[in-house]
Order: C-alpha cells, then structure tokens, then sequence
C-alpha cells in the first residue's frame, strides 16, 4: 500500500451545519497518511469556535479573509506538503475508503498525473439521489467544451501538475476548477478515469448554483472558450457524440449503476428500483439508496430530476 501523503484543502466560509461532519470524514480515513488544510474566510456563523477546538494534529486551520473560493484554495494548497492532492468543500464528503482507493491507484499507475472520479449526488431535503458517472475521456477538450465539467470532488491530482500549470484563477468565481482541468487537457497532462463514486456531493440550498446561476453560466462559456473554439459542422458533430454518448452512459446505468459504488457494507443500493425510476415504470415506497456512515446517514426514495 502506498503510503504517500495526499493533502486535502477545504475552503470554508460559514458552513458551521456541515463542519462537524466533514472533520469525521477525514479522520474516519481508513488511509493515515492524509493532511487536511482548512481554510477558512473569517466566518461569523459559529465555525471558528469549532475550528479552534478540532484536532490540530489531524486538520491544520488557517483563518484569513479572502476575495473568493479559489483564493481560499490556493492559500491551503501553498501550505500544504501532499505528493497527491485535491480540494473538498464543507458540504461534500468521501467514502472512509476513498483516499486509501486513491493512493493505491496513483502508486500503481506512476504515469497518471490526474485520477477523475464519479459523484453520487444527494439531495436531503428532498430525499432525492442522481448518479454522477462520467465518461472514459470527459477530459478531453472537446468533451469539456460542450458537455458537463469533472466531479470536482472526485478529482485528485499529483504536485507536479501543479508545478506545470500554476494555481487556481482565482480571478473566477464559479468554474475555476474546469479552467484548471481544460488546462491540465490543453498542455497534454495524462488523465485517467476511475468507474466508482469517490466522493458524495451533498446539495444544500442556497447555494453559488442556486444564487449565481446567470453568473456562472457566462463564466462558464468564457472559460470554454479560453481553450477550444469550434463553430459550424464540427462543433454539431462534437455535440452529438457528446448527446449519444451520455444517453450510452445512462442506459449502461439501468443495469451496471451498482458497479460504481466502492465495496462497503455502508451502502444499499437497489438496482431494480433505479432502472423501474428510469423507465417510467411502477415504483414502490422502497429507498432506491440508503447510506449509514459514522458522519452521515441519508436515504433516498426518488432520483433527482425524475417525476
């Protein structure tokens, strides 16, 4: 087992409701070799008194006021020490035996320079659940440019990418990760895809999405357009296979969504009851999920965007 040190940076600002959770996600890591940075911007919720008080041997805090998300990450990944890293924000959380996966694949693939994942995404509010799985080369550019971006949450990089491309653009304030994953595409750096859930994304209300949404979309074409411009015939084309290459990857899902999950007696999946919510068909009370972690429990009855 690889035993090299993968720093997580945490950007936090007034996320008290999510923190005491996230603290027990790192340190319930079955990997011991974790540096955790949180970075937080001056909160006034309460979450300072509860950082002041975590376990400094295990999470390192850094309180300073910043001018956006990916300032704040840049600040914990300069003071990190981590050979692998990646950056988690207070309301995402990992499988106890995502970093040990992680570790374990970059030591036996030394050429790999960025490990991509697929999300399970939770909504608790709504007791609802959709299924994050990504393509084999949804890195690509030409992916990226005109389909969904990575799961952020379940990307992990080595530091030497970060010696090649520099920091986050903290000049953005919405998509700075796909600008820092279309660059990684651009420059050549060698990526791999990873077929399991390697982080939860949990949604909560109020968030950049929900409040910025016209913001962000601008933002997000700007940053596509940064890196691949394409017009006319080809730029159809290139959506096309993009459009029938999601609805392969949703169809494999009705029959295959199982394989993803990473083997723990944590979760139960009922593969029927998806497919039944897929097609149109009945569908019973029975949670489609059921998630029981030491930090978080959450059951879902119905997939997220489906009637």
């Amino acid at each position: 087992m690889s035993t090299a040190l993968i720093s997580v940076v945490t950007p936090s600002l007034n996320a008290k409701p999510y923190l005491g959770r996230l603290l027990q996600c790192i340190e319930q890591q079955t990997y011991s070799a974790v540096e955790h940075v949180i970075v937080d911007g001056l909160s006034t919720d309460g979450s300072q008194d509860i950082l002041q008080q975590c376990d400094s041997t295990r999470h390192q805090v850094i309180f300073k006021q910043d001018r956006s998300m990916y300032e704040a990450v840049n600040r914990g990944i300069a003071a990190s020490h981590g050979e692998i890293l990646a950056y988690l924000n207070c309301d995402d959380l990992y499988w106890p035996t995502t970093l040990a996966v992680v570790a374990d694949y970059f030591q036996q693939h030394p050429q790999c320079d960025v490990l991509v994942g697929d999300v399970l995404s939770v909504n608790p509010e709504q007791h609802s659940v959709f299924l994050h799985v990504y393509g084999k080369k949804q890195y690509r550019l030409s992916r990226l440019a005109f389909d969904q971006s990575l799961g952020q949450p379940s990307v992990f990089f080595r530091r030497r990418v970060l010696e090649q491309l520099g920091p986050f653009d903290a000049s953005l304030r919405f998509v700075a990760d796909l600008d820092y994953w279309m660059r990684a595409s651009q420059r050549g750096l060698i990526f791999h895809k990873l077929n399991k859930f390697l982080s939860i994304d949990c949604q909560v209300a109020g968030n950049l999405r929900e409040k910025f949404g016209a913001d962000l979309v601008i933002e997000l074409s700007r940053v596509r357009q940064r890196y691949f411009q394409v017009t006319g015939w080809k730029k159809t084309l290139l959506q096309k296979r993009n459009y029938w290459e999601r609805i392969f990857i949703d169809k494999a899902l009705e029959y295959y969504a199982q394989r993803h999950f990473m083997s723990t007696a944590a979760v139960t999946f009922n593969q029927r009851l998806y497919r039944d919510y897929r097609t149109g068909k009945q569908r019973g009370a029975e949670p489609i999920i059921s998630i029981n972690l030491p930090y978080f429990q959450f059951t879902a009855t119905k997939l997220n965007g489906v009637v």
